[in-house]
């Protein structure tokens, strides 16, 4: 293996994509029954941050819809304001954000990734990473050490 990445969120995620897309094998490691299996929420996904890095996915991912405003609330004790912001190229393509469901995001994307021929090892807990002369290793996982050997 070329790269062991820890963590299947849509960091590890996409650098595992990215990496065996470069041709590098790559192996990752996720605690959960599968990546997005711990998300129990959803949330906002702004693709311009990522579309240079898999632009040929955005079009193709689980989004639920695209965020046409934005409002934020200001709160203290006994007060509030909010400041509503729209903006009329948000209603068109290329869309700035999304809202997105994380397990199911996070499921589809760990499915592309394999297809690059990337690894994904769920109900795999790294522990801590295992250090030597200024260099990473291996890790340890349940009280042992997984060194990389050359």
């Amino acid at each position: 293996m070329d790269v062991v990445i820890v963590g299947g969120g849509l960091a590890g995620l996409t650098a595992a994509y990215r990496l065996a897309d470069a041709g590098r094998q790559v192996i990752l490691l996720e605690r959960g029954d599968a990546p997005g299996s711990k998300n129990v929420t959803g949330g906002r996904i702004y693709v311009e941050p990522i579309r240079r890095f898999i632009p040929e996915l955005i079009d193709q991912a689980p989004f639920e819809r695209h965020v046409v405003k934005e409002i934020i609330t200001l709160l203290d004790e006994d007060a509030s304001v909010q400041v509503e912001f729209s903006d009329g190229r948000w209603r068109k393509p290329p869309y700035m954000s999304y809202t997105v469901l994380r397990a199911k995001f996070d499921a589809w994307f760990s499915e592309k990734v394999m297809e690059k021929g990337a690894f994904v090892i769920p109900k795999r807990r790294v522990d801590d990473l295992l250090w030597e002369n200024g260099r990473i290793a291996g890790c340890w996982r349940g009280g042992k050490k997984f060194r990389h050997t050359s």
